[in-house]
């Protein structure tokens, strides 16, 4: 639990940012079609902010609960964590 929740800082470099904007783009790019096509299916007698809330939350709480199965799993059957550098 520590490896999630205690990030090391000193360990960002240029090359992380670059990945984690590529994955925040990836992520808004089918954020955006998966909202568009739930959008055409909502009904006018639903609140979208309420259903935006909604959905916001359950972006944050279902990553989080997975985070928190798999990392021990991983973790307690020996695997270590593979400092590597991508396109090097």
């Amino acid at each position: 639990m520590s490896f999630l929740f205690n990030p090391d800082f000193n360990k960002i470099t240029g090359m992380t940012v670059l990945l984690a904007l590529g994955l925040a783009f990836f992520k808004l790019s089918v954020g955006v079609g998966t909202m568009t096509t739930y959008g055409s299916y909502i009904g006018k007698d639903e609140s979208l902010p309420g259903t935006a809330v909604k959905v916001m939350f359950s972006d944050i709480i279902v990553p989080l609960l997975a985070d928190i199965t798999i990392f021990p799993a991983v973790f307690s059957f020996g695997f270590q964590r593979l400092d590597h550098h991508c396109c090097s």
